[in-house]
C-alpha cells in the first residue's frame, strides 16, 4: 500500500481547523494567493512562484520554499566621515516561505530552517503556530509565523479595514515638527495587530490611517507601532 504524502495529513488537518466546512486544499490556495499578495503589499519582488496546486504540494512534501520574496531598501545616512555629503547604503532582505506539515512547528523544524537559512528572513505557515518551546528559541527579527485562519482573508482587502500606510524618517520627523509631538505622545498600535503584522512595520514607525467614518470621524489618524 502507497503511502500517502505529508501534504495529505496538511489538508486533513486545515480542513478539521476550519470545522470541516471548507475543502483543505482550496484554503491553502487561498492562503498562497494571499500570501502573495502580502508580498506586494511589502513592496517585495517575488520569485520561484508555484505554477500549480501540485507543485504547491510537492514542495511542501519537499520541505522546500513555496514562496521567495526580495525586499531592497535604500537607507541614507547623513554623518559621513566628508561632512555634509550624504552616504546611501542599499540593504537586501530575503524572504522563504516554508509550509509545516505539523499542527505545531516544533524547534527541530525552527532550527533546521535557521541552519539552511542563516541570512534569510523565514515565514512559516501552518495550522496553530509554533510550540510554547519554539516561540521561547525564535527569533521574531528573522522568524515569523502565520497560521492558515489568518491567512483565509487578505485583511488590507476587506471593506471595513481602513487604509494603512507606513511613513519614512523623512515624513515621520516633517508629521512630529508640524503637530509639535513626541514619539511617546503617539497612540500606540500594537506590532501584534495584524496590519502590522501583514506590513512588517518595524517598532517606532509611525502609520497613517486613513478612516472614513462609520464608528470614527472620516480623517487622517497616526499610530506608533510598539
Amino acid at each position: 500500500m502507497t503511502a500517502k504524502p505529508p501534504s495529505h495529513k496538511l489538508l486533513a488537518c486545515i480542513s478539521a481547523s476550519l470545522g470541516g466546512r471548507l475543502c483543505g486544499r482550496s484554503v491553502l490556495v487561498r492562503c498562497y494567493n494571499n500570501l502573495y499578495q502580502m508580498f506586494e503589499d511589502r513592496g517585495m519582488a517575488i520569485s520561484d512562484v508555484c505554477a500549480s496546486t501540485d507543485q504547491l504540494l510537492r514542495r511542501i512534501d519537499a520541505t522546500e520554499p513555496v514562496l521567495r520574496g526580495v525586499l531592497t531598501d535604500d537607507k541614507t545616512d547623513d554623518r559621513t566621515a566628508e561632512g555634509n555629503m550624504k552616504k546611501t547604503k542599499t540593504m537586501t532582505t530575503t524572504t522563504l516561505v516554508y509550509v509545516d506539515v505539523e499542527e505545531r512547528t516544533g524547534v527541530k523544524f525552527l532550527r533546521a530552517l535557521r541552519e539552511e537559512h542563516p541570512d534569510d528572513h523565514v515565514l512559516i505557515v501552518n495550522v496553530d503556530g509554533p510550540t510554547p518551546f519554539t516561540r521561547k528559541e525564535m527569533d521574531e527579527a528573522v522568524v515569523e509565523f502565520w497560521q492558515v485562519r489568518e491567512l483565509i482573508i487578505n485583511p488590507t482587502r476587506h471593506h471595513l479595514v481602513p487604509k494603512h500606510t507606513g511613513l519614512d524618517a523623512a515624513r515621520a520627523q516633517e508629521l512630529r515638527a508640524r503637530r509639535c509631538m513626541l514619539y511617546h505622545q503617539f497612540p500606540v498600535l500594537m506590532a501584534t495587530d495584524i496590519i502590522a503584522r501583514w506590513h512588517r512595520y518595524p517598532k517606532g514607525t509611525i502609520v497613517e490611517i486613513q478612516r472614513r467614518g462609520l464608528a470614527h470621524e472620516e480623517g487622517l489618524y497616526y499610530r506608533k507601532v510598539a
